[in-house]
């Protein structure tokens, strides 16, 4: 039980990653793109 509970969570925490590694390249890119458009 506790075998499968242990995995849960090393699979939450991978999710977790990746998740903050996307949201952080689309916010980065969204910041790319608000400053292009401000010197257009």
């Amino acid at each position: 039980m506790s075998k499968t509970k242990e995995e849960k969570v090393a699979r939450n925490g991978k999710i977790g990653k990746t998740l903050a590694v996307v949201v952080g390249g689309l916010y980065l890119v969204k910041m790319l793109k608000g400053k292009k458009n401000v010197k257009k």
